[in-house]
């Protein structure tokens, strides 16, 4: 005869437990497609969940032990053993934690480490540049670092191919991050220290004691070592590999599911999203992001390879977009220059690395935004945040109102 009383104890304990681990784990986040602000409430309630969660397999485990029902003590042990293999390696907030051993290389001992056409998050901060192996900060999606005296955290979400950086401060004290879940399929940070959740992509506080807070972000280029080195020939490069057993196991499973070749292949994200695809553009193409006051662009890689230089305002500021198709990489500049507001043309027999010559003083300048002859020779371009070569779906899911740049707004400028 079934105990309807051990049954209804099982039941609600494990699925007090289900509730605090699938929309946290990659492998089941599918099976309830939580909001955001859900997702944010069972983190917050987590322990009281699975506190009372286990009390009711405690119950139901004593009930089991006094009755001799050795069935019950045997599915109870394999309940036991399956969440606690499931937290241990499937769980977010327990697995994406960075190495706590980092090396700083010089780029001679960075090659010994990656092949010129393995990709890097690159940086550049008050004149030193950094980069950091998309192997390695894939699997915890965000990396500690000191650049020029500034701590920042570097962070990366292989999902939507995004990367940006902000100051690791907030208010004055040190941020303290753990990467929770990934709602829409972009990583969702939590600051330990003040109780702030950051949406990766939005850069800003989305719940917590600041909410709508916008956090101040470093560019981030996405590019081969190869082409990296060569725009910035005095770059370091840090070392974070997976150390631990667990680590390691992670980084290979996250590498079968989610490496960028297999996303560019797909026709949709690899998550469900909370809302429609925006079929403006193919999901899983690639565009630039730009925001600025307000207003928001997405410029199509299509677009970059036919339009190397692109003169744009977006909210109210003059923006320059310089782009190496051949090497598929660019960067996003201010177009003020002292008084001058610049226009830029292609340059392709400009002299050295030179990419595009403003009209205004014949000036030319590299990719790095350096001027290497003419009358601002020796100038260097302000540095304009964007969002550097993510796939399309990510940005208009949290961008909406964003506006796509076209290659006929480039003939008509």
């Amino acid at each position: 005869m079934i105990d309807l009383v051990n049954v209804g104890l099982y039941i609600f304990g494990v699925a007090l437990l289900a509730v605090t681990y699938l929309p946290f784990s990659p492998a089941t986040v599918d099976l309830v497609l939580y909001s955001r602000e859900k997702q944010i409430a069972l983190f917050e309630r987590r322990w009281l969940l699975r506190g009372v969660g286990i009390l009711s397999l405690l119950v139901l485990f004593v009930r089991a032990l006094v009755d001799g029902q050795l069935r019950w003590i045997g599915l109870l042990g394999v309940t036991t053993l399956v969440s606690a293999v499931a937290f241990w390696i499937g769980y977010v907030p327990s697995v994406m934690s960075p190495p706590k051993e980092r090396t700083v290389l010089s780029a001679a001992e960075g090659d010994e480490l990656l092949g010129p056409d393995e990709m890097v998050l690159g940086l550049y901060q008050d004149g030193e540049a950094r980069a950091y192996p998309r192997k390695h900060i894939a699997r915890p999606h965000y990396l500690p670092d000191v650049v020029q005296g500034d701590s920042l955290v570097v962070t990366y979400c292989v999902l939507c191919n995004s990367g940006v950086a902000f100051h690791a401060e907030f208010d004055g004290e040190p941020m303290d991050i753990l990467p929770i879940t990934a709602p829409d399929n972009n990583i969702l940070l939590l600051d330990r220290n003040t109780g702030n959740y950051i949406q990766q992509l939005e850069a800003r506080v989305v719940a917590g004691p600041d909410e709508g807070t916008t956090l101040e972000s470093i560019p981030v280029q996405i590019s081969e070592w190869g082409e990296w080195k060569r725009l910035h020939p005095e770059t370091t490069l840090v070392s974070a590999p997976p150390q631990s057993l667990r680590d390691r196991i992670v980084a290979v499973m996250l590498d079968m599911m989610v490496a960028i070749p297999k996303l560019e292949a797909r026709e949709t994200p690899f998550h469900g999203l909370t809302t429609a695809v925006d079929d403006r553009l193919p999901a899983m193409s690639y565009v630039l992001g730009i925001e600025r006051d307000g207003e928001r662009v997405a410029i199509p890689r299509a677009v970059l390879d036919e339009c190397s230089v692109i003169n744009e305002t977006v909210g109210g500021t003059a923006i320059a977009v310089l782009y190496d198709p051949e090497r598929e990489i660019g960067n996003v500049f201010y177009r003020q220059v002292g008084e001058h507001v610049l226009t830029f043309r292609p340059a392709p027999d400009g002299p050295g690395e030179a990419v595009a010559r403003d009209d205004e003083t014949g000036t030319y300048w590299t990719l790095s935004g350096e001027a290497v002859a003419g009358e601002l020779a020796g100038r260097t371009l302000d540095r304009h945040p964007h969002w550097d070569d993510l796939f399309w779906f990510s940005w208009a899911a949290f961008r909406p109102d964003t506006r796509v740049f076209t290659s006929e707004a480039t003939s008509s400028a």
